[in-house]
């Protein structure tokens, strides 16, 4: 068995600490009180916003919100379309981690849980690209997480890399990937549910192409597509707001109890 140390009483009592006095700690405690104010404001805003667009999202995919072409008037009725007959698709693979030769190259190697950052932990070289099943993948694809605990992420590659097989890389020249982006992270519970049994395996190529979904006209896609990313830019502008002040709080208690 292994024993691990335990900090008792007196052990708590017998540590010094410099402490200023009461007057300068209550003037501390007050102005940490209000960054925490700040704090919690933003995490509000950001989780009010996410539930706007999330109700947003509903009533757009129910069509009980309609846009109108430039003459105000309605588009044609949605149809009805599978993912696989109006998108191109393919996955990737991954380079023999036994070759040194194939990493640390030039190529971020996109992994399925970093579908939504600008970076990746990993490169590869172009000699892994061509001795392995990875495939490569431009900014504004769209990559669908196929495994793990992101299965079922979706979202619009913001780098140029190459992926492995847990990505779908989904391509159209008949459907706005934005707009199809925002109706598969809608859908996502919905298709886990569906195709993964209590939580256990994968989602597939096929699994993904097989789905389907009543689409809009592309015009009216587009203008949707509008009208979401701008909900996405004012979540996003609200979390880096929300990272700032978490950031400078950290620094604060460094400073001041260092």
């Amino acid at each position: 068995l292994t024993s691990y140390p335990e900090i008792n009483s007196r052990d708590l009592s017998n540590i010094i600490i410099s402490v200023p006095n009461i007057y300068e700690q209550e003037k501390i405690a007050g102005f940490l009180s209000k960054v925490d104010e700040l704090i919690n404001e933003c995490e509000g805003e950001v989780k009010d916003l996410e539930e706007q667009k999330k109700g947003l999202m509903q009533k757009i995919f129910s069509q009980q919100v309609r846009f109108k072409d430039s003459n105000n008037n309605p588009y044609p009725d949605w149809e009805e379309k599978k993912i696989g007959n109006v998108c191109k698709t393919f996955s990737g693979g991954t380079p023999s981690i036994t070759n040194n030769s194939y990493y640390n190259g030039d190529i971020p190697f996109i992994k399925s849980g970093e579908i939504h950052s600008c970076k990746t932990e990993m490169t590869i070289t172009e000699a892994g690209l061509k001795n392995s099943s990875a495939k490569l993948v431009t900014k504004g694809d769209l990559l669908f997480a196929l495994y793990g605990a992101t299965s079922g992420e979706v979202d619009i590659s913001q780098i140029d890399g190459a992926i492995n097989q847990a990505i779908l890389c989904i391509r159209s020249d008949e459907l706005n990937l934005i707009f199809l982006k925002n109706l598969l992270s809608f859908n996502k519970d919905e298709i886990l549910c569906k195709y993964l049994q209590g939580g256990q395996g994968n989602l597939s190529a096929e699994i993904v192409k097989s789905l389907h979904f009543k689409f809009p006209f592309l015009e009216e896609q587009e203008k949707i597509s509008k009208v979401l990313s701008k909900m996405d830019e004012l979540i996003e502008e609200k979390k880096a707001l929300l990272s700032d002040w978490q950031q400078f709080k950290k620094g604060l208690l460094q400073q001041m109890f260092v």
